[in-house]
């Protein structure tokens, strides 16, 4: 035995003989005051001795004896002076004499009981309980004075033994008093009522009550275990049953299995190429999702500077053919970012609807402007003529987002010259025909085969070999379908191909889409003292100059550790910083500068290609004004500047 065990049940023993000493005082002044219940307290005594002789299973699970009834009874009936004897005589009975124990458990557990049913009946009494006399449960205090004899017993009891157990395997103390399942809450709780139950008949009615409550008591026990018996054996026989039942269903089950797994093997196999199709094309669609985020980010700080560089070169006098040129590529920056945010947009799986009246002519023209140096210039040095013919209908509007348009048109167009290597005719048609739009673009090319043509909007099939990626014809039908239109092809090999597109018309009473405005660098009048952050060169020196432009005194930062020792040098009112930057971060930037600012910190803009995918919750936590969503306009540049200085900015990004 371990010391500290040994140590342990010594005090426990020593402390059961004193507190026996104690009862044995006490009870001895009782009898001579009154020894007319002394044959009760015998009789009482054999009866807890006889009922040891019979186990009972309480609902709970555990099994036990009528024992913990008998306690409660004693306690509530005689006081602890002759519980506590009578119950560590019943435990040295049980341990010693039935079960074999060795000597120092015997001891122990006739100690711990003892003390626990003194604790118990002490707590009774101090709560103003009285022995020998039945409650007034006209009093609804009366029970709760029930119920502290059997809180008391159940905690002494539980950690005397779960402490020992602690000290002898090493079981953590928690563990050991949540699974002892003789302190079974439902079942000692039956067991308290019983005992309860039979001290208030014996009070009441003497050995009558008593009798009276021990017939129902010896039948409910056999009862109970023989139903629990039976109650095993029954669901043995039914666990047994429902395996015998499911293993004939199994095997009825694999038997039709089989039948229409020899049914289905010919559709698999017929199914197997189209199956592998589709995962290929589920796994480079995922990884394209994947990569989308950090793609669009980087292609919004390229357009960035292209947008805004373009927009301060057009403040400046320059011949018309040049101011030509700067609106095309103005013009394919926009709808670049268009993409991007529509790249950007199937990351967050999101759906957004930034539709306006367009009229599919003038789309018709721009694609054909922008893809000039294509089809005739390129063209013309390669020695290969392509005959253009428009048939534009004029003032046919549908409703949709430009960029996105242009984008089908530039698709069709690309392709149907790719289809024509050694030039051919080009046709573009637009017309209006009850309420929808009708968009035609065809060309003498080589034509399809019925295979290639029912695959033609398939992502990533593609009969261009390396030049291609099988994208644009699926990206196409795609904004086409998004738009509550249709797209299809007719073709036939050496006879060229007709890609048609019909999308509803717009309301004639919608008013035409305001044209996009210029720069605007108005001088401020009141200028700002800003600190502009951003890892891109490019893109930190456009915001600087427009800023400075606008009048404002600026101060640049190529990193977040040197933005921050700027900042602490020069205490900018304004802070304007890119997000992902190598090192520190523009998160980290801003907290900071913030924990060194203080009460006051700076007014923060992020200016960053992740846009709108900055959530608010985000923004607030790191205490962000406003943010500027790469490509962004010089004109937004400038108003977001005024309310600034106006005190106005709000929530939200601003940007394309």
């Amino acid at each position: 035995m371990r010391p500290l065990l040994a140590a342990y049940i010594s005090v426990v023993i020593l402390l059961g003989l004193a507190v026996c000493g104690v009862d044995a005082a006490l009870l001895a002044r009782d009898l001579a005051a009154g020894p007319g219940d002394l044959a009760d307290r015998a009789v009482w005594l054999a009866l807890l001795l006889l009922v040891s002789h019979f186990p009972i299973s309480t609902p709970g699970g555990a099994v036990s004896t009528l024992n913990s009834a008998l306690n409660y009874c004693l306690i509530l009936s005689f006081g602890p002076q002759f519980a506590g004897p009578a119950v560590a005589l019943n435990s040295l009975y049980l341990n010693f004499v039935r079960r074999r124990a060795s000597w120092y458990k015997v001891l122990f557990n006739a100690a711990q009981v003892l003390l626990a049913v003194n604790a118990a009946g002490g707590l009774y009494l101090l709560a103003g309980g009285v022995t020998h006399r039945p409650p007034d449960f006209h009093d609804p205090l009366s029970y709760l004075l029930l119920l502290i004899p059997f809180v008391g017993f159940l905690a002494v009891n539980l950690l005397l033994v779960s402490v020992a157990v602690r000290l002898e395997r090493g079981t953590p103390l928690g563990t050991q008093m949540r699974a002892s399942h003789y302190f079974d809450l439902g079942g000692n709780s039956i067991l308290f009522y019983l005992g309860a139950l039979l001290s208030y008949l014996y009070m009441q009615l003497g050995w009558l009550g008593v009798g009276l409550a021990t017939v129902p008591l010896v039948w409910v026990h056999t009862y109970l275990r023989r139903y629990n018996e039976l109650k095993a054996l029954h669901r043995q026989l039914d666990d047994s049953h429902q395996t015998l039942t499911r293993q004939s269903g199994e095997l009825q089950g694999k038997n039709r299995d089989l039948e229409e797994a020899n049914a289905q093997l010919q559709r698999v196999n017929e199914d197997l190429q189209r199956t592998r199709r589709t995962l290929v094309q589920a796994e480079k669609l995922k990884a394209m999702g994947q990569m989308a985020g950090g793609v669009a980010h980087d292609f919004n700080n390229i357009l960035g500077a292209i947008l805004a560089r373009t927009e301060l070169l057009k403040l400046e006098e320059l011949p018309p053919r040049v101011e030509e040129g700067l609106r095309s590529i103005l013009r394919s920056a926009l709808d670049g970012a268009t993409v991007v945010r529509r790249i950007q947009d199937f990351t967050r799986v999101t759906e957004e609807r930034d539709f306006e009246p367009v009229d599919l002519g003038e789309l018709v023209d721009d694609v054909l402007d922008m893809t000039r140096a294509v089809w005739r210039d390129k063209a013309h040095r390669l020695g290969v003529t392509y005959e253009v013919e428009r048939s534009l209908e004029p003032r046919v509007r549908v409703l949709g987002n430009a960029a996105e348009l242009r984008e089908v048109i530039h698709n069709l167009l690309i392709n149907a010259l790719d289809a024509m290597p050694s030039g051919g005719r080009l046709g573009l048609a637009v017309h209006a025909e009850e309420r929808q739009a009708e968009l035609e673009v065809r060309d003498s090319g080589h034509g399809m085969p019925p295979e290639v043509l029912e695959r033609a909007f398939d992502p990533f099939f593609t009969t261009k070999g390396a030049r291609g990626n099988g994208l644009g014809l699926s990206v196409s039908y795609g904004i086409v379908e998004r738009h509550g239109g249709e797209i299809s092809a007719s073709s036939s090999p050496g006879e060229g191909s007709r890609f048609r597109v019909r999308l509803p018309l717009a309301d004639p009473a919608l008013p035409d889409p305001a044209r996009p405005e210029g720069a605007e660098l108005k001088p401020s009048a009141r200028p700002l003292r800003i600190l502009a952050v951003d890892d891109e060169p490019d893109v930190r020196s456009v915001l600087v100059d427009a800023l400075r432009l606008m009048g404002h005194h600026v101060d640049e930062a190529a990193s977040g550790q040197e933005a921050l020792e700027s900042w602490l040098n020069r205490r900018q009112p304004f802070v304007f910083t890119d997000l992902g930057m190598p090192g520190m971060n523009g998160w980290e930037l801003i907290d900071r500068i913030r924990l060194v600012a203080g009460p006051e910190p700076p007014t923060f803009v992020l200016v960053t290609g992740w846009g709108a995918q900055i959530r608010d919750e985000d923004r607030l936590a790191h205490g962000v004004e406003r943010v500027l969503a790469k490509p962004f306009k010089i004109r937004q540049l400038g108003q977001l500047l005024l309310q600034l200085e106006n005190g106005e900015a709000g929530p939200g990004p601003a940007g394309f």
